[in-house]
């Protein structure tokens, strides 16, 4: 018999344990997620226990739904079902819940980042009121670029002389991993580098480079319309692939933050396209 509930914070490792059999089993390339990760993930994309759900069938797991939640949206970072128990009703039956539950205690908005070579996650969705909003892709420069002369006019910079500044667009559309909450959550991590003149930052770009290894992630990137600044961010982006170790990412970046053709031009590859799949809370 089938039952479903939300959880509380003492079922973390109960989540990483259904998350690892229900999820991590689908995508064979992703890393198994830990409790140190799930409590990471809380600190820095609001992932919340109370807004993750689990199924169970004879009183075992067999579907979770982990999701993060802010006064603007829910988003439903990882949702999986045990292929044993697939197309029997329990995904939908734990989206719909929170969609219910949010209808009363808010946010209306819920999201969702699905890979655009899953078709049939996407129909998923779709199927549960979901509509496709903005597209979104991972791009990686593995071979690192020589330092030009220029890059001596570069200044260290923090988010917070970025957002003082002015430099910081919020009509850009942004994955959740790189929108200002997230960002703000994880500051202290970020390195910044900028171009400034008198009277502003001509171009900047706010990076990532994990203690443990692996590429050093740029989350943000900008600079005000014109030639001038495109030039200045390509030698920003090369000071920072000429130091990282192990090559540049670039996830989840919108092509309204940086065309996609000058990431090709400086070297970048595009590996993964995903959208953003949104839905009102109570309304399927």
């Amino acid at each position: 018999m089938a039952s479903y509930r939300f959880c509380r914070s003492d079922d973390i490792p109960l989540l990483v344990d259904a998350h690892n059999d229900c999820c991590a089993v689908h995508q064979p390339g992703e890393p198994r997620l830990t409790v140190e990760g799930f409590k990471r993930a809380v600190n820095e994309l609001n992932l919340w226990s109370s807004s993750c759900a689990l199924a169970f069938v004879d009183g075992r797991p067999v579907g979770v739904v982990l999701a993060t939640k802010r006064d603007r949206a829910t988003l439903i970072h990882r949702i999986g079902v045990k292929k044993s128990h697939q197309r029997q009703g329990h995904g939908r039956h734990m989206l719909t819940s929170l969609s219910n539950k949010l209808a009363i205690l808010g946010p209306p908005r819920l999201e969702a980042e699905l890979p655009a070579d899953d078709p049939d996650l996407e129909r998923f969705f779709m199927a549960c009121g979901y509509r496709p909003g903005e597209a979104f892709s991972d791009f990686v420069l593995e071979t690192p670029r020589q330092v030009p002369a220029a890059a001596e006019l570069a200044i260290p910079v923090t988010l917070d002389d970025i957002t003082a500044s002015g430099a910081w667009d919020p009509a850009i559309p942004r994955s959740w991993e790189r929108t200002l909450e997230t960002l703000t959550n994880r500051k202290e991590q970020l390195s910044g580098l900028a171009v400034a003149s008198d009277t502003r930052i001509e171009a900047w770009l706010l990076y990532f480079t994990p203690s443990q290894g692996g590429p050093t992630q740029v989350l943000a990137l900008g600079g005000p319309p014109g030639q001038q600044s495109r030039s200045l961010l390509a030698i920003l982006m090369a000071r920072c692939a000429g130091e990282a170790a192990a090559g540049v990412a670039i996830p989840g970046v919108s092509p309204a933050e940086i065309e996609f053709a000058r990431l090709e031009g400086w070297g970048f590859r595009r590996t993964r396209d995903f959208r953003t799949h949104v839905a009102t809370a109570g309304a399927g």
